[in-house]
């Protein structure tokens, strides 16, 4: 009679054991690590979030901003101008570009810039008169503004 002979294999299977003391404080102890790690983790995505959004809104600016420019064909720049004292009348300035000559600006004069513009005034009427003292000639013929303040009936100062 023939004999069975019997043949096995090795294989590996999953299956659960029970964990002795030592490693369950060994697992206890890297989950606690685990979620530090997670928590640091998200803590560094949610910055990471910010800078992105930070980034992204400043471009969805810049990206207005051009769009607006294309559209319109023009942007804003800073263009010297020149301000004009005592124009179009008396007491008023104005400002012009002197690029395409368009005023931009009209409005009544500050005391500050009367009082600028009558030193100024003098100024260039003494350079401009340089044998004729100062004081004589104010006293004569006075500053513009105080010719504006003897036609409305006030007196010189």
């Amino acid at each position: 009679m023939a004999t069975e002979i019997e043949i096995t294999d090795k294989v590996l299977r999953v299956c659960e054991v029970k964990l002795t003391s030592e490693e369950y404080e060994a697992r206890t102890q890297q989950s606690a690590e685990c979620k530090l790690e997670q928590s640091a983790t998200e803590e560094e995505k949610a910055r990471e979030d910010k800078k992105f959004k930070a980034k992204i809104d400043g471009l969805n600016l810049e990206v207005g901003r051009l769009s607006r420019i294309i559209k319109n064909r023009a942007e804003d720049r800073n263009i010297e101008c020149i301000r004009h004292y005592h124009k179009p009348r008396r007491g008023r300035t104005c400002v012009i570009r002197p690029d395409t000559g368009e005023q931009i600006e009209e409005r009544e004069m500050t005391e500050s810039e009367i009082k600028d513009y009558d030193l100024r005034f003098l100024k260039a009427r003494e350079q401009e008169l340089p044998g004729i003292p100062v004081a004589q000639e104010n006293a004569s013929k006075g500053t513009p503004n105080q010719k504006n303040a003897e036609k409305k009936g006030g007196k010189r100062k």
